[in-house]
């Protein structure tokens, strides 16, 4: 892998203690691929945090890839169940498929994508509409 030139990664990791730490990402992956010139990524961390305040912000965890030149969107995430979440993707995102595992996902125009994994996208309207039994989505596309 030494001479990989061009890496597309999506990467969901669960049960660990920390967030992927870009450091590491990069010191003991990226700089070893010395003819890596594209790395395309999307990638989600999903923690058990008994403590938010001591956890990384979205500005830690891309500090080592943008200072590597790499564009990055970053957001975290936690929820009153002492869980976190990490989402950070590579911009533009030119991957056909992507996962988002949180209601803050920052949006934007993802012009290559065709196949989108979403969790939590409906629990604000099942709150505000709890004898909701019927949903219907329309896709008025003119």
């Amino acid at each position: 892998m030494s001479q990989l030139e061009k890496l597309t990664l999506s990467l969901i990791v669960r049960g660990r203690t920390s967030f992927i730490d870009e450091n590491h990402l990069i010191s003991d992956n990226l700089s070893k691929m010395s003819y890596l010139h594209t790395f395309i990524f999307n990638i989600i961390t999903e923690i058990f945090t008994p403590n938010e305040e001591l956890l990384p912000t979205p500005d830690d965890v891309e500090r080592a890839l943008i200072q590597r030149g790499y564009k990055v969107n970053c957001y975290t995430d936690y929820t009153k169940f002492n869980m976190g979440q990490c989402h950070i993707y590579s911009r533009p995102l030119t991957m056909e498929r992507i996962d988002t595992h949180s209601r803050k996902f920052p949006g934007g125009l993802f012009m290559t994508v065709h196949h989108l994994v979403t969790y939590d996208f409906f629990v604000r309207i099942f709150q505000a509409f709890p004898l909701l039994n019927k949903l219907a989505i329309v896709n008025a596309n003119e």
